[in-house]
């Protein structure tokens, strides 16, 4: 099986049902990130490396949980 992409894990995490305040706390990312990735008013282009690197591991924790 091929492991998925930070992009894709970040997408993964974006369009799943966690809230963006769970994710925050959890990932240690302000919810407006968040929020404004879910509502399009930022790109996932447009986040530093360090938010990529704690969504994309959040995501994998989760799958892994």
């Amino acid at each position: 099986m091929e492991s998925e992409t930070m992009r894709e894990l970040i997408k993964k995490l974006l369009d799943s049902d966690v809230s963006a305040y769970r994710i925050g706390k959890e990932a240690d990312i302000a919810t407006a990130i968040i929020l404004n990735l879910r509502n399009g008013k930022r790109e996932v282009d447009n986040i530093s490396l360090a938010t990529a690197e704690k969504m994309a591991a959040y995501q994998q924790k989760i799958d892994n949980a």
